[in-house]
């Protein structure tokens, strides 16, 4: 596919969510083919509700969307990044064939599998702050971080006005949830999420709540009013009709006769009734049943003072059996007071219509159930808090060291489908299964010519860049990186950090630095006398943090072009640059568009201060960002732009084609 055709693309979907973008953004409104009205400034929620008719546009919003499923947030960030690093391939495969494209995909997958995750885990690792702390010997998750991490994540899903309501509302509820412990009930909020709230149209913002218990749909299944109370009551949960069938499926059913037929529905009545009895004596006084009870049943339920809530959902169920191990019984005769559950209270929702039932249950391993109500003046807009708060909750579950390990699989094995089709054909380079051992960064496998190190560096408590003189194994120490505030009135990408093209802020680095990465005659690389080998094995540790503002992307840029000119393999140096470049495209935007870039001239200006003498913010004064997000989101844009790379043609099916199509695949199954 001609990759001006994919930069168009990309930038026109750029064009759409930067005017919502950081959170200084204004709010999209846009008209649905149904005649609705939204106004949003959610990222996920505009580009998955565009008519998209190009392949790569909606391969392009499919991969944002997978993205978000797993992190909750970055889909604005996804296009941007996107956009910048497409402008780059083709600004370096201008003039050339689909071979050069092809050439800079195994570059972009080795810069993945190699380069990425060693430099990340050992450079940033020292930048970040850390959002957790241990308590009891265990890592909990304190409310004023996580409020600070959601304060910035609000403010750019829906706006500075509703912000600071939702976050507290998010904060309260996950620390309910996990009965007082937040890190406990994240699992929970962010796996059950769609059980566990209700949007209530019709009400202002501020009426949004928390609610102790377990919110049932009812709909007209309780005719019986006993259900409705505040004392202690014992509850059941059964899937299956209390009432007996005369006949099962396959056989018949010949009663002799009226009087027959009359022994045998008296027959099930009385099996009906000594079930009843049963769960009375057990002190049962609350049936919560999947299937709808007949008539009968209910009757005498109501005559013995039980409660039947029936035609519940199977998701609602299982959420159920989530949250209090409660399981759901066939065999009614076997029941035991064990089986049952100790309810504290069974009553109706405020502010809800009649058809909610609300369940004080006790909870595994600590939890407490509560239910989120969610309530905006549209029902717009209480779907869009409802999403803001799931992908809220996505978010910070990224903090935990528990989660870790998986949500990089389900990553690598829901985005990364995108981008394998490609692999599997010969053009990219396949990722390593286990990972396991260590890894060498930039290793020699084309014949090249090694080259002698010159440099190394010396870690110190205050991270002091040295070199070592060659010969003589001492060290001494080298000029620590300047920053220099350089302006160009005609420079249209303003701004890049120790890169060599035109741009408005450059760290300037002296001729030893830039050689501090190099290959030893043995072929291993170094970097500042660290061996890239062992760097594979550095990962950044949980809970790590990092100011909002741009700090993610300066840092991970910097240390990019340092690691660029040190890359043995020519496609994999050209796709670090291209990287490195396109992740300024973030905090260019980021900042107010006043003074023709001011704003975005000060932060690299800033940041360079602050590389110099080694500082990061104190957590206590700004709002966070969670850096493993940060980091999947990059992950996630290069195999997305893998994708777009190995894609040669695209063929559209029409008509009669498209049914011979149809029928020859109907024939062969």
């Amino acid at each position: 596919m001609d990759i001006e055709k994919l930069v168009h693309i990309a930038e026109t979907l750029e064009k759409i969510v930067l005017r919502c973008f950081g959170p200084d953004g204004g709010q999209v409104l846009f008209v649905r083919d149904t005649g609705d009205i939204h106004i949003t400034k959610d990222g996920c929620r505009i580009l998955e509700s565009l008519l998209l008719d190009h392949p790569a546009a909606r391969l392009m919003v499919q991969s944002m969307s997978a993205h978000c499923r797993l992190t909750g947030d970055g889909a604005k960030s996804f296009i941007l990044l996107l956009a910048a690093m497409l402008r780059g391939v083709r600004a370096e495969t201008r003039g050339q064939g689909p071979a050069r494209r092809h050439w800079l995909v195994r570059g972009l997958a080795r810069l993945e599998r190699e380069v990425l995750e060693p430099v990340l885990g050992r450079e940033l690792a020292p930048h970040c702050a850390q959002a957790l702390s241990a308590r009891a010997g265990q890592l909990q998750l304190p409310s004023e971080q996580a409020a600070r991490v959601l304060g910035a994540y609000f403010r750019g899903k829906v706006g500075l006005t509703h912000a600071p309501l939702l976050s507290q509302l998010a904060c309260d509820y996950i620390e309910r949830l996990g009965g007082g412990q937040a890190e406990r009930g994240l699992g929970l909020a962010a796996d059950c999420f769609p059980g566990l709230q209700v949007t209530v149209p019709g009400l202002p913002v501020s009426s949004s709540r928390v609610l102790e218990g377990l919110l049932l749909s009812r709909s007209t299944a309780l005719p019986c009013s006993q259900a409705q109370t505040q004392s202690p009551t014992r509850v059941l949960a059964v899937g299956k009709s209390l009432l007996p069938i005369l006949t099962q499926a396959g056989s018949t059913l010949k009663p002799e006769g009226p009087a027959g037929l009359a022994r045998a529905r008296g027959w099930t009545q009385a099996q009906a009734e000594e079930t009843l009895a049963r769960l009375q004596a057990l002190g049962v006084r609350l049936l919560l049943s999947g299937p709808r009870q007949p008539d009968y049943v209910l009757e005498q339920a109501q005559r013995r003072g039980l409660s039947v809530v029936h035609c519940l959902p199977d998701e609602e169920l299982a959420l159920l059996r989530r949250l209090t191990g409660a399981e759901t019984h066939y065999r009614l005769s076997q029941v035991t007071l064990l089986d049952t559950l100790p309810a504290s209270f069974v009553s109706t929702a405020p502010i809800l219509p009649r058809t909610q039932l609300l369940l004080g249950l006790p909870g595994l391993q600590g939890c407490q159930p509560h239910c989120l109500l969610v309530c905006a003046p549209t029902i717009g807009l209480a779907r869009q808090l409802q999403d803001a708060l799931h992908g809220a909750f996505k978010l910070l579950r990224l903090l935990l060291p528990e989660t870790a390990d998986l949500h990089g699989r389900n990553e690598r094995q829901g985005i990364g489908e995108l981008g394998r089709e490609g692999e599997r054909q010969g053009i990219g380079v396949g990722r390593e299964g286990d990972r396991q051992g260590t890894r060498e960064l930039g290793r020699e496998r084309q014949g090249t010519e090694d080259q002698e190190i010159g440099s190394n560096r010396q870690w110190t408590g205050e991270r002091e860049i040295g070199s070592e003189k060659p010969g003589t194994g001492q060290w001494v120490n080298e000029r620590q990186v300047t920053g220099d505030l350089r302006r160009e009135s005609k420079g249209k990408e303003s701004g890049e950090l120790g890169g060599v093209k035109q741009g408005t802020v450059q760290l300037v680095r002296n001729e030893d630095e830039t050689k501090s990465m190099q290959t030893t005659e043995e072929g291993q690389h170094y970097h500042a006398g660290v061996p890239l080998a062992e760097l594979g094995s550095c990962e950044l540790p949980a809970g790590s943090v990092l100011p909002t503002g741009g700090t993610f992307e300066f840092l991970v840029h910097h240390y990019l072009c340092r690691v660029s000119g040190s890359l043995r393999q020519i496609n994999t140096r050209v796709a670090c640059r291209i990287v490195a470049d396109a992740l300024l495209n973030i905090p260019r935007h980021l900042h107010p568009w006043a003074e023709r870039g001011g704003a975005y001239l000060q932060a690299q200006a800033d940041f360079a201060a602050n590389h110099r003498e080694q500082r990061v913010r104190p957590v206590m004064e700004c709002p966070l960002e969670v850096v493993a997000a940060k980091q999947r989101l990059l992950v996630s844009v290069l195999q997305c732009l893998r994708s777009l790379l190995t894609i040669d043609s695209i063929i559209p099916v029409h008509g009669k084609l498209r049914k011979n199509l149809q029928r020859d695949g109907g024939d062969s199954e």
